[in-house]
């Protein structure tokens, strides 16, 4: 019988294959698109840069002790509303424009994770505040953006992000190994829009 362990992972700002409002709002400044909010924008996430995340799942690879252990990942001092994101987004583009959208469906209003264990057990604690994270993604937007046709729809992943890299020291493979398992169907699937 193998040791296992666990990570759930909260909301992730970055440049990276997760799906989230940042990555929206970001692929639709480059776009020249409206920022979408989908219902008045109330629920509240806390965000966590790649980077930070990359690192807690290190260090879980790492710790004796981390075996049988289940962790929240996450960054509960990055609190932020949808609709409060999205003006932050807005700020960093001149002519940014926010739009709303209504929604039938219930949302979980709030999701803050508890990492106490993560700290206890892995001594860790994010570094990366939200508005350096929210620079650095929407820069990485804005640089991809220009490879591309305007045609093609932005991919879920391009490469691992530059400041996880110069942050842990390792390589390319092994940290989006270590964050991400899959890369290959990640690079395949189609991105679609998600209203978190």
């Amino acid at each position: 019988m193998y040791p296992t362990c666990g990570a759930s992972i909260s909301s992730v700002v970055g440049f990276n294959g997760f799906l989230n409002a940042v990555s929206n709002f970001c692929r639709a400044i480059v776009e020249r698109k409206p920022l979408r909010v989908y219902g008045d924008g109330s629920a509240i996430r806390a965000w966590c840069f790649v980077s930070d995340l990359v690192d807690a799942v290190m260090s879980i690879l790492v710790t004796p002790e981390a075996a049988g252990q289940a962790f929240n990942i996450g960054n509960p001092r990055e609190v932020e509303t949808t609709l409060g994101l999205a003006r932050r987004i807005a700020q960093l583009q001149h002519g940014a424009k926010i739009e709303t959208q209504a929604i039938d469906r219930a949302e979980v209003r709030v999701r803050i994770p508890n990492i106490e264990r993560a700290r206890q057990i892995l001594k860790f604690e994010p570094k990366v505040s939200l508005y350096q994270g929210l620079r650095e993604t929407l820069a990485w937007f804005q640089k991809e953006s220009k490879t591309m046709t305007q045609e093609s729809e932005m991919p879920l992943t391009l490469s691992v992000p530059e400041a996880g890299k110069r942050y842990l020291g390792i390589s390319r493979n092994a940290a989006y190994d270590a964050a991400a398992r899959g890369e290959e169907q990640r690079e395949q699937v189609a991105a679609p829009v998600s209203h978190e």
